[in-house]
């Protein structure tokens, strides 16, 4: 069964010696039938069954990640009317993804599995299995892509993916315990598709600054939300107490007051202000749309996704200069005045925004 075209053994990185069994194998020609037929014409398909396959080192053993097959990305096709059409045909295609197997053997059990594909720098591109060890096999299948744009609680999206990586290599890292195994994986463009490598690196630059500010403003809508929740929960409690002082209802007042206008640039006015128009998104619907359609795209960024990504950008550092002193500020004073007033704070801690959220803004 090592022999071509299947070559189990050697695919999977196993020595010949360690495995027994039997093999049946199907072979299937398609042809034309051409007075002229050429070999380039002949399609030859191979199917194998495997039976009675033991492989006692890999059984007993620790863990063994097996060598993958080169992955497509295989992009969908969209063909107007709110249709994608056939996209995916009636031949059969290459699996949407990469299949990433290994087995857990008696000595494994028990322990922590982690696998992971990083990149041709040894950066960790996607942490895509974190596991406790289960004896037997597994496959994982990565759908090729980087992790999806942080959410409000501060984990992938549920909603949104990630942008696809761009071909190349990549190395599979499976670490079990303190063992760690590594394989190549190559992943290659749609084959339907012929995008220059420039474009390719600008649209994954665009896609990858548009994911930072899909996180940035989910974390900043977050926080200002927590900041009108505790306001009102100060101004409630501050109203049931007489002898406070007034001074302290005006700080919580400008408090939320500064909040409510941090939440209008990122969610529109709502029911508080007159009809918005269209052409003027709320900074949270324009930076999610603009990534959803950026992520479908598939050539370089066109000049209006260019020039809104920058002014999306643009806006969500100035916010964020304005929503800091908020929280490092504002906040801390007024339950630091309560204190002192000797009115116990109310509300929960300030939120906490993580250094580093958005890249500099250079006009």
């Amino acid at each position: 069964i090592d022999h071509k075209p299947l070559g189990y053994p050697t695919r999977l990185g196993l020595k010949l010696d360690g495995v027994e069994g039997q093999a049946g194998v199907r072979l299937r020609f398609e042809l034309p039938l051409l007075k002229d037929l050429e070999i380039e014409q002949v399609k030859l398909a191979a199917a194998a069954n495997l039976a009675g396959v033991d492989l006692p080192a890999v059984v007993a053993g620790h863990s063994h990640l097996a060598a993958p097959r080169t992955a497509t990305q295989i992009r969908d096709v969209n063909r107007g009317r709110g249709s994608v059409g056939d996209s995916y045909w009636t031949a059969r295609n290459p699996p949407r993804g990469a299949a990433l197997d290994y087995w857990i053997g008696d000595a494994a059990i028990g322990e922590s599995v982690v696998l992971e594909i990083l990149d041709g720098a040894g950066s960790v591109v996607r942490r895509v299995e974190e596991s406790t060890a289960a004896r037997g096999a597994h496959r994982i299948v990565w759908d090729l892509r980087h992790e999806a744009p942080i959410g409000a609680d501060g984990q992938p999206s549920r909603r949104l993916p990630g942008r696809f990586v761009l071909p190349g290599s990549y190395q599979v890292r499976l670490t079990v315990a303190e063992q760690v195994q590594v394989r190549p994986l190559q992943v290659r463009m749609d084959p339907g598709l012929s995008v220059a490598d420039g474009a390719r690196r600008a649209l994954d630059a665009a896609l990858a600054l548009q994911a930072d500010l899909v996180g940035a403003v989910a974390l900043f809508g977050s926080a200002v939300d927590t900041v009108l929740a505790q306001a009102g929960t100060v101004l409630e409690s501050l109203a049931g107490l007489p002898d406070a002082p007034g001074t302290l209802t005006e700080r919580a007042r400008e408090l939320e007051a500064g909040a409510r206008r941090l939440q209008v640039v990122l969610e529109g006015p709502g029911q508080q202000g007159g009809a918005q128009q269209e052409t003027v998104l709320p900074l949270s619907t324009l930076v999610t749309r603009l990534y959803s359609t950026t992520e479908t795209w598939t050539n370089r960024p066109t000049a209006d996704q260019s020039r809104l990504t920058t002014r999306a950008h643009r806006d969500l550092v100035e916010l964020l200069s304005r929503l800091r002193p908020l929280l490092d500020r504002d906040l801390p004073e007024l339950r630091r005045a309560m204190a002192e007033a000797g009115i116990p704070w109310p509300a929960g801690d300030a939120p906490v925004l993580p250094a580093g959220l958005l890249p500099p803004f250079v006009p």
